[in-house]
């Protein structure tokens, strides 16, 4: 408290995150497209260490009808990365019957130059904001702002940011309705993911990095061989590693970062209502756009150039390159539109929360390591997005029983995860093996070898037919369901509160009004799932089990189209909701949460 109206909150965190795996075998990887993958990990041993700097001061201050809040963010990320990945290397079959016959259609294997089997890097972000919260009236609040950043490592260094937000209350008196709206940019820092495992973005340029000049090596160099022979096995699935990996007639592959990198940006407008429906029930409906640019994706940069007809194969098969130099590029964008409804209900005993999501989303890329399928128009890649699901709905309830005893009730929903469906063949020599197939013209009816797909008939060789190449995000996986169930029972110990309103830990966040990102409203979560003690100590025992039922929850369908009998089905079980660790079968978590 500096003054009567001028608050400064510093915080400063450190964190050391130590990430290791070993892999149990080291003969090389046997993949085959859409149907299995066995021998040895390609992921190798990796072992990398973390460690995090953040430093934050937010300042809120008062005068008159003005809150005015200002500040910084300064973030560090020390990233040292041990990996010797790749180096058992990696058979690729396009189909079962490829791998029956000991025909692969690619081996790749990851040299290690000079024991360089270490990247570190230390990236750095920087954040300045301002925002000010004027309240111009009592029912109308006006909120504008904006903010600056900027991070090392990438071409783009100066990001601004506008932000704008209204409140406005109807009628007289206490009203019961209020509409709300607002419009920002949202960037997305191009740093290491936090505990990520494995090899992230920055370092893995560094760990294959493309060489100044010919007689500097790379400390990686993945080298490509197509089609090559003399595979064989000393068991199913237990292969033998070629003796030459760096012969002429391999193609090295390096990873840099596009020049021109420019961080992504989320740009999101939103308009919402809030109303109260009934004495203890509330509501929200809010509408949210969605555009995004300058959205990460990775590219072959050095993949022939194919300027035939749009969405269509070259007649004839590409050579592929002699060099693989993939890129990280900043060039995909997407849309999205989303119907927001949330209802809240809170009674003497009992709560109720409810949330409901309409979405579309289309874009031209998966995120980071989404390659584009034609190297020469990421754009051919526009359709449905992982994150385009239709339909979520939640509804969740908190009864206050006798004896401190809490039950919370929880069903939750989501339609359909969209997928892509490809052909396990390299039709544009990118080296990745993403080529979709076309629509057919089924004038003798959808036979084989086309492939009927829906009311679609499919073509899985669509070299020189001049078909449309379907678009991405054609599938759509099966929809999911689980009813949830915690009960929690709170101890209160110690000396009583002057003021019972202690509420104890809460295991749960929601919320909504207008979106994510930022834009967020006043209608709020569910609130707090365990009973109140008065006393100034408690421990909560708690029980919690998801998909009680044990509904078999599919994951996404196998959208390889030549993997013949698992084309279009689920192999996998879905996670659980919220991104838990397990898979969407019944679990059940124990927990003691103590409170001083």
């Amino acid at each position: 408290m500096l003054s009567k109206n001028f608050v400064d909150n510093i915080r400063f965190q450190y964190r050391h995150i130590r990430d290791d795996q070993t892999a149990q075998f080291t003969s090389p990887t046997v993949r085959v497209r859409g149907t299995f993958t066995d021998g040895g990990s390609n992921a190798g041993t990796v072992s990398d260490a973390q460690d995090d700097y953040e430093i934050q001061d937010y300042l809120t201050g008062q005068k008159g009808a003005h809150t005015l809040n200002f500040g910084t963010r300064l973030r560090v990320y020390d990233d040292a990365n041990y990996t010797n990945a790749g180096t058992n290397g990696v058979y690729v079959f396009q189909s079962a019957s490829d791998y029956l016959n000991r025909t692969p259609q690619q081996y790749q294997v990851t040299v290690v130059n000079n024991n360089q089997y270490t990247a570190r890097a230390v990236l750095f972000d920087a954040a300045l904001f301002y925002q000010d919260d004027w309240k111009i009236s009592p029912r109308f609040t006006f909120s504008y702002g904006a903010r600056w950043e900027s991070q090392n490592y990438i071409h783009d260094k100066n990001d601004w940011a506008p932000r704008v937000y209204l409140a406005y209350a109807l009628g007289h008196g206490r009203p019961k309705t209020v509409i709300r709206a607002g419009y920002g940019w949202f960037y997305e820092r191009f740093t290491v993911p936090n505990g990520s495992y494995g090899v992230p973005y920055i370092l893995q340029t560094i760990h294959n990095n493309l060489p100044a000049n010919s007689s500097t090596p790379s400390n990686q160099q993945i080298y490509t061989v197509t089609n090559p022979t003399g595979y064989t096995e000393t068991s199913p699935g237990n292969a033998v590693k070629p003796p030459n990996p760096t012969s002429s007639s391999s193609a090295p592959t390096f990873w840099t970062l596009a020049p021109n990198f420019h961080a992504a940006v989320d740009m999101q407008g939103a308009v919402g209502i809030d109303r109260q429906i009934a004495k203890n029930i509330t509501g929200n409906v809010t509408y949210l756009y969605s555009r995004g640019v300058h959205q990460y994706l990775s590219n072959n940069i050095t993949a022939p150039f194919f300027d035939g007809p749009a969405n269509v194969y070259p007649s004839t098969p590409l050579t592929p390159p002699s060099t693989n130099i993939y890129q990280y590029q900043s060039g995909a964008v997407y849309r999205q539109d989303q119907i927001i409804a949330t209802v809240k209900a809170s009674l003497q005993h009992l709560s109720l929360f409810s949330f409901y999501t309409h979405s579309n989303a289309k874009g031209d890329t998966s995120g980071v390591f989404h390659f584009a399928s034609n190297a020469s128009d990421p754009g051919q890649d526009y359709g449905r997005t992982s994150f385009d699901i239709h339909d979520r709905f939640l509804v969740l309830a908190s009864y206050n029983a006798p004896y401190a005893f809490t039950f919370s009730p929880m069903f939750v929903y989501n339609s359909g995860i969209p997928y892509d469906i490809k052909i396990g063949s390299d039709l544009t020599a990118n080296n990745q093996f993403d080529a979709r197939p076309t629509f057919a013209n089924p004038s003798a009816g959808c036979a084989a070898p086309l492939v009927q797909f829906g009311h679609y008939c499919l073509n899985p060789n669509p070299v020189g037919t001049n078909e449309q190449i379907i678009p991405y995000g054609l599938g759509t996986g099966p929809s999911n369901y689980s009813l949830n169930m915690r009960v929690s029972k709170v101890i209160g110990f110690g000396p009583r509160l002057k003021y019972a309103g202690y509420g104890g830990p809460s295991h749960h966040h929601g919320g909504s009004g207008l979106g994510g990102r930022g834009l967020s409203g006043n209608a709020g979560g569910p609130g707090h799932m365990d009973a109140v003690t008065p006393h100034k100590y408690s421990v909560t025992l708690s029980a919690y089990g998801e998909n009680l039922f044990n509904h078999e929850n599919l994951g996404v369908p196998n959208g390889t189209l030549n993997s013949q009998a698992f084309f279009g089905k689920s192999q996998t079980l879905a996670h659980g909701f919220f991104n838990s660790h397990t898979a969407g079968n019944r679990s059940i978590f124990l927990q003691t949460a103590i409170n001083f």
